[in-house]
């Protein structure tokens, strides 16, 4: 074989290595978390609020660097995953493209399956928090900060450790009235301010009754409208 032919099949080779080839394996693995860079796609409508959600500190979530499930340290926001697929909600599994490729997040331009370390140092940058987009000291900062005072992911926390002791009854009850607050809020303020429903897991973050799975339990509506939580164990198939 000649040498030129070995030079072409080395180009071809490193081809293969060094540049995106679109096969979408990335998307279908997980959705980016959101950079301050991404604020012109969120402000812009590129994205759309409907789109992402909140991840808050102390929730589990996937860290697609380690590549395991993580309690993370400081909240997030994260584009959404598709119910069924867990593909990210702009890949198109029939063509295999980003929806959005030409406006894709932060996260996104700076991933090269090649080469995980450059993808390490883009997560340096500052990532996309609520308060980036939601002010502070405006109304629904203020009802942000109320929500978060009650039903924060360290409390249920503490809360849940606290189980199986003499006050059960009790601690019980503080969790389950988290989650009828919780419940509650998101369509009194989506009315009150006129904000779209669908944009609630960004402001508030996912409903409680699906965070709370990471303790181990599954929460059942109940006719009259409450709660009650079901150990995880009991939904598994008999053997």
């Amino acid at each position: 074989m000649s040498m030129a032919a070995n030079q072409g099949e080395d180009d071809i080779a490193g081809d293969r290595v060094s540049e995106c080839k679109r096969c979408g394996e990335c998307c279908q693995r997980f959705s980016p978390t959101l950079h301050v860079e991404d604020l012109p796609l969120l402000k812009g409508g590129v994205i759309p609020f409907s789109r992402v959600y909140t991840l808050r500190k102390g929730e589990l979530a996937y860290s697609p660097v380690k590549e395991e499930l993580i309690i993370l340290e400081h909240e997030m926001v994260k584009v959404r995953e598709d119910d069924d697929t867990g593909f990210c909600t702009f890949y198109s599994d029939e063509d295999k493209s980003c929806l959005v490729y030409s406006h894709r997040p932060h996260q996104c331009r700076a991933f090269e399956c090649w080469n995980p370390e450059g993808f390490g140092a883009a997560l340096a940058s500052e990532r996309l928090r609520r308060r980036h987009l939601i002010p502070e000291e405006s109304v629904l900062g203020n009802m942000v900060a109320a929500h978060e005072a009650r039903c924060s992911i360290g409390r249920l926390d503490m809360l849940f450790k606290q189980l199986g002791g003499e006050k059960d009854r009790a601690v019980l009850d503080e969790i389950l009235d988290i989650l009828q607050y919780d419940h509650a809020v998101r369509p009194f303020f989506s009315n009150k301010l006129e904000i779209d429903p669908s944009h609630m897991d960004f402001i508030f973050s996912r409903p409680l009754v699906d965070v709370v799975k990471m303790f181990g339990v599954r929460v059942q509506r109940e006719p009259d409208g409450g709660y009650r939580m079901v150990p995880i164990e009991e939904d598994a198939p008999a053997p």
